[in-house]
Order: structure tokens, then sequence, then C-alpha cells
């Protein structure tokens, strides 16, 4: 009778984890969490739909459609840059009002 051992090695805990794999694999995931987080973002601001106006006092307001996000800026070009920038540069992302609109909170 053999006294050798047929079973197979298995790694201790330190050699399934080493430093390089473990770093390899966070590079990836932090890669992947990115990418997932730039999609995110990417499909939140074509949804977002902003209307630029102003107020019955004449201060200058930019308004998500469905009241997620806006503010009141002292310019039009703020509120304009604010806007496109929530929607991602998109066309038709911002519209302007041609009557005075009021924001709700």
């Amino acid at each position: 009778m053999s006294t050798h051992d047929n079973r197979t090695h298995e790694p201790s805990i330190s050699e399934k984890h080493a430093p390089e794999d473990r770093s390899a694999r966070n590079k990836v995931r932090r890669r992947t969490l990115r990418r997932a987080a730039a999609d995110g973002i990417a499909s939140v601001a074509n949804r977002l739909r902003f209307l630029v106006g102003r107020d019955e006092a004449g201060r200058w307001l930019a308004l998500e459609d469905h009241g997620l996000a806006g503010g009141i800026f002292a310019s039009k070009e703020a509120a304009l840059h604010y806007a496109s920038a929530e929607t991602g540069r998109r066309p038709g992302g911002v519209r302007l009002a041609r009557r005075a609109i009021s924001f709700r909170i």
C-alpha cells in the first residue's frame, strides 16, 4: 500500500489572495464602477429637460420638468449654463420660457 496522498493541493488563503491578484481585481472593479457611473450619469442627463425663464420678480430660473433640479440665478447666461451642463449639453435639453415661470418647493 502506498502512503502517497492523491488529493490535489489546495492553495492556502495567502496563495488564493496574493496582493498582485487583489490589486489587479481592484483595478478592474474600479474601472467597471467608473464606467457604470458614467453610463448612469449620461442616462440621467439624457432624460433631464430644463425650462429657463424669469419669475414674476424678474429673477432668472432654471427648472427641471419633473422638479428634480433647478435654481435661481443672477443672469440668463448663468441659468442657461447650469441647465445645459445638467443635460450634458444635449440639443433640446433646455428651453426658454415665453411667459413668467414660478419656482415651487
